[in-house]
């Protein structure tokens, strides 16, 4: 009966269409819309927010996600995806309410924002629609990555247009309350359709039941500590980390960076819709490179160095058409960056180790992250955002010539390892 599902209905397709569209609205409305509303929350309410206070808000959101991470990731492991993503969804729909209505001050704001979302995100963002994808395929692992991560490219473009249609129309708090609405469709979708693992229903990744080496790779499970052992796992952290790093300092200022410069607000605010759209192209270019030509830390490597020659230019040229020019390149190289990360991973340590190692290492990814808007945030009022940026920029560029040093596919090298040193023993 298995095997008949297999044939005829490949459920695979189903839980991708549905972690497609929590993706969309936990990822790409509500990320993508928060530089709006900061902006505009720093302008009603200068009295009780600055950029110090929104920046370490969003460092201190973003470090939380990776706290989320690290403790739902061997949950997640053991159990799949669906539980983790049903309540962090439902948790966003409280927490973006809970903007809304309650009276906010800068403590009240951490709380909620840095913390509340920050958690919810880390239930319901990255590691879970990653690894419902890592669960749910193999040999399509790559296309069906870059299909499930367009979520987030075209929830970046829809989102700030919804978001700024209701701020227009009721100010801040109806922003918050549309990301909330959207979070709850989500949940609904992920109820009814997310199933967690192939096995639940009987079938296999991709729909074919594996055979010989694919199947003894996917069944080898690594401890952790084994892992973190190996250089190529701190070469991933330190490219991925900067890149995010770079990223997050850009979601939770440029608004307010190209504002004071004199830009156009719905102008500024489209510069991340710009850079979210290209972000898609580089998603599916990323799916579309065939993996045994173009290795993927060359994609990673040109991702780094997309998005930091994007900040140069955004920040150093500041006229309408240099700055979208630079979102593009932000975008293309965020979505290389969006799918060849998960996929190299998986590679790298093995389908059954994804969840464990994005858990494991999400809270030292997240705090180099979140180093980003905070200190930006904070040194804006002293130096400006200029040399912020820049060192950014610098640092980006750092974590591409780490990509260079990663070394692929640890189960390959393990096995030639032990031979070559019994071959010279005997």
């Amino acid at each position: 009966m298995g095997c008949c599902k297999q044939k005829n209905y490949f459920y695979g397709y189903v839980v991708l269409v549905a972690v497609w569209f929590t993706y969309f609205t936990n990822m790409g409305v509500m990320y993508y819309s928060m530089p709006a509303m900061n902006a505009k929350m720093l302008e009603a309410m200068g009295g009780v927010f600055d950029s110090a206070s929104i920046g370490l808000a969003t460092g201190l959101s973003i470090f939380m996600q990776g706290l989320g991470s690290f403790f739902v990731g061997p949950y997640i492991a053991r159990k799949g995806c669906k539980t983790p993503l049903m309540l962090g969804t439902a948790l966003l729909v409280v927490f973006g309410a809970a903007l809304a209505f309650l009276p906010l001050n800068r403590l009240t704001f951490l709380l909620i924002f840095g913390i509340g979302i920050g958690l919810s995100l880390g239930c319901a963002g990255i590691i879970t629609t990653q690894t419902a994808i890592n669960d749910w395929f193999d040999r399509k692992k790559p296309m069906a990555m870059a299909v499930v991560l367009t979520a987030g490219a075209i929830g970046g473009f829809v989102g700030p247009f919804g978001t700024r249609y209701f701020i227009v129309k009721g100010g801040w708090t109806w922003g918050w309350l549309f990301v909330a609405a959207v979070c709850l469709i989500a949940l609904l979708v992920t109820v009814v359709f997310v199933i967690s693992k192939p096995a639940d229903i009987g079938q296999f990744p991709d729909g074919v039941e594996p055979v010989g080496e694919e199947k003894q790779t996917s069944a080898v499970f690594l401890p952790f500590t084994e892992i973190m052992r190996d250089p190529t796992i701190y070469y991933y952290l330190v490219n991925s980390g900067t890149r995010n790093l770079l990223f997050a300092a850009i979601t939770g200022h440029i608004v307010i960076y190209l504002s004071g410069c004199g830009m156009n607000f719905n102008d500024a605010v489209l510069t991340l819709s710009v850079a979210s759209i290209f972000s898609l192209a580089g998603r599916l270019l990323c799916g579309a490179l065939p993996e045994d030509k173009i290795s993927l830390r060359y994609t990673l490597a040109a991702a780094n160095v997309l998005m930091s020659a994007a900040l140069l230019l955004m920040v150093f040229f500041t006229t309408l058409h240099a700055v979208y020019i630079g979102a593009a390149f932000l975008g293309i190289g965020l979505g290389f960056g969006h799918v060849g990360s998960p996929v190299l991973l998986s590679r790298i340590y093995g389908q059954g180790n994804f969840a464990v190692i994005v858990g494991g290492i999400a809270p030292m990814s997240s705090l180099i992250s979140a180093i980003g808007p905070a200190v930006v945030g904070m040194s804006a009022a002293a130096v400006g955002y200029r040399l912020p940026y820049v060192i950014a920029s610098v640092l980006t560029l750092m974590g591409g010539a780490c990509a260079l040093a990663m070394k692929e596919n640890y189960f390959v090298r393990r096995p030639k390892r032990a031979k070559k040193k019994t071959c010279s023993e005997a």
